[in-house]
């Protein structure tokens, strides 16, 4: 090959990884525009039930409970949800990509896919077991420590399964 063709193939090279790169941005930029679009709209519909229950609360709700309690729950209450939907969707995008890189994968080599399954089970099983170790230093109570380890270890392992 002369270095002519090498040049040519080189920049071919380089505009389809651009051109790649700049889909993969727009799609990502879609996919969080939709994404936050959906969760917005469902915190718009969320508050707007919680502001019709608030209406028609009787006024002896509003003289029992000071004006500051009943807005600080409020706020509290919305924006848990808010983080909770987030934590959601986020769930959900991982769990999608979690399956298409594993198809993807068997698709690629099975035998390889196996092998990163298995060792994958391993590392949990090994962090699991290690992480417990400094799982007290992080608690004040030795009576909290240790129902607090024994959760940590049934949790972890079960994700281990």
């Amino acid at each position: 090959m002369d270095s002519k063709r090498v040049f040519e193939l080189i920049y071919k090279f380089a505009l389809t990884v651009i051109v790649i790169v700049l889909i993969k941005v727009v799609f990502v930029y879609v996919r969080e525009y939709v994404m936050s679009s959906v969760q917005q709209k469902i915190m718009m519909r969320f508050r707007i039930e919680l502001f019709d229950r608030l209406v028609v609360l009787p006024i002896k709700y509003f003289d029992e409970n000071k004006t500051g309690y009943i807005m600080s729950r409020i706020t509290n209450d919305v924006n848990n949800i808010e983080q909770s939907i987030t934590l959601i969707v986020e769930m959900a995008q991982n769990l999608v990509y979690t399956f298409v890189y594993a198809a993807a994968l068997f698709y690629t080599n099975w035998q390889l896919a196996l092998m990163t399954i298995l060792i994958l089970r391993c590392q949990v099983r090994f962090r699991a077991n290690s992480v417990t170790k400094f799982v007290p230093i992080a608690t004040q109570s030795p009576i909290h420590s240790q129902k607090f380890l024994h959760l940590f270890k049934n949790v972890s392992l079960q994700f281990a399964l």
